[in-house]
């Protein structure tokens, strides 16, 4: 018998406690309030039985028993409200979820993720302003409607190094300032946050070291990028398990 599970992904949590949540987030459509959050989980638990997501892997090898109308909750990119918010409701109502985190955009890393970067320089600045500006450094997106979102999805096929130059690039352009070690520890989970959580219960998974494009990527890069990531999860977690979302 085949047994459809639904897995439940999100990505930002907004509340009084998020730090950095710029408007790119939102326009992506990757933002929930904490309060419809917590509405959702509660709404599901009236129809699912909420479990990590290793009991539903496990349940595939090893006809391991799951309870009826089984569900996982995932979140992506580690970011830090899934310490300050997600944490303690899961923790209210004994619940486990699985977190997925990039290898090098950790608290303390003074790495931010190019992605990141992105939204803050757009934040910087009016809109029409920031558009022009790439529209002068790419004539080829100046008949896009949404300069800002061809301008990401440029950027993203870019080699990291790239990327991060253009961004720079764009930075200069902008006349903007960027302190990046106070945005790392603002905007990321930190080993500590993560080893805490562990132990109480939530599970952690590797989302690469990179956050890029694999599909361009050399064989040995995208190993790399998978090995090291999850070698990186194991270190902070303990964990013998660790699984990978891409």
């Amino acid at each position: 018998m085949t047994i459809q599970i639904p897995i439940i992904m999100y990505h930002r949590i907004g509340g009084i406690h998020t730090r950095n949540l710029y408007q790119g987030y939102t326009d992506a459509n990757i933002v929930i309030s904490e309060d419809n959050f917590y509405s959702q989980i509660k709404k599901l638990l009236k129809y699912y039985s909420i479990i990590p997501l290793g009991d539903l892997v496990n349940n595939i090898a090893d006809d391991f028993v799951l309870p009826t109308h089984p569900c996982a909750i995932t979140f992506d990119d580690g970011f830090h409200e899934m310490y300050d918010i997600v944490f303690p409701i899961l923790m209210k109502l004994n619940l486990s979820a699985t977190f997925f985190i990039s290898g090098n955009y950790l608290a303390g890393t003074n790495r931010v993720r190019w992605l990141d970067l992105y939204y803050q320089l757009l934040d910087s600045g009016p809109p029409t302003y920031i558009d022009t500006i790439i529209k002068n450094t790419h004539p080829n997106l100046q008949n896009m409607t949404n300069i800002r979102m061809a301008f990401k999805h440029l950027l993203r096929q870019l080699p990291l190094k790239e990327k991060y130059q253009q961004l720079s690039d764009l930075k200069q352009a902008l006349d903007v300032q960027v302190n990046t070690q106070s945005l790392n520890e603002s905007v990321y989970l930190s080993p500590k946050n993560v080893t805490e959580m562990a132990k109480a219960g939530m599970s952690f998974g590797a989302h690469s070291m990179t956050h890029q494009v694999m599909a361009g990527m050399s064989r040995e890069v995208a190993i790399y990028e998978v090995i090291e990531s999850i070698r990186n999860v194991r270190e902070i977690t303990k964990q013998k398990e660790v699984a990978f979302a891409y």
